[in-house]
């Protein structure tokens, strides 16, 4: 199985097919394999995609720093590349994955060949107004407990409502493979905080992707 060490951690990722390379960020805290489902088979016929766990999902547990911000996952999907020996790649971002493709663009713009962001933000949690950490979404989880959460915060960042109504059995495989891999609420919640202090819209425009 193919791992990436970076100084604080172990990344797992995996590729699929042969072309322009692409590389696809999962949201918070999700793990590589729910690419799985419907982009990879699909993308892979004529591209080179891979797909990785976040540090702290997944394959990727072996992880002694508590730096989960977005800048030290960008360096992270870089280690991949570099391992991979790819020098430039097509960057898709999903959510939060978008929030760290926007940082590579930014940090490292010869590296990236195209960026495509889904559902992406260019700062931290609208419902952040008590710190690291968002309270909305503390209560939330409270409230709904933390699969509960999860659950319906993915099918809301991730589908239109229409499309979910429509094709509820695919969703479901989807999300009863996302839970069944859920990382623990640590590691999400780390990664949320290290996603708070991301700001990137007043940056985006130097991006030349």
């Amino acid at each position: 199985m193919p791992f990436v060490k970076v100084p604080d951690a172990e990344i797992f990722y995996e590729s699929f097919g042969k072309g322009p390379p692409l590389l696809l960020l999962a949201q918070t805290a999700w793990y590589g394999g729910s690419w799985k489902f419907e982009q990879v088979p699909d993308l892979s016929r004529d591209h080179q995609v891979i797909v990785y766990d976040q540090r702290g999902t997944g394959k990727s547990t072996k992880v002694t720093s508590k730096d989960f911000s977005t800048n030290r996952l960008a360096a992270d999907a870089i280690a991949i590349l570099d391992d991979l020996g790819i020098e430039k790649a097509n960057v898709c971002g999903h959510s939060n994955g978008g929030r760290v493709a926007q940082v590579i663009a930014l940090d490292y713009p010869d590296r990236v060949d195209r960026l495509l962001l889904a559902s992406a933000g260019g700062s931290g949690s609208k419902k952040s107004n008590s710190g690291p950490l968002p309270l909305g979404m503390i209560l939330e989880i409270i409230e709904k407990g933390y699969p509960g959460y999860a659950r319906i915060h993915s099918i809301e960042t991730g589908f239109t409502a229409t499309y979910a109504k429509d094709h509820a059995d695919r969703v479901e495989v989807l999300m009863q493979d996302s839970l069944n891999n859920l990382t623990s609420p640590e590691y999400f919640l780390r990664h949320v905080m290290g996603r708070q202090t991301t700001e990137t819209t007043s940056q985006i425009g130097r991006a030349h992707v």
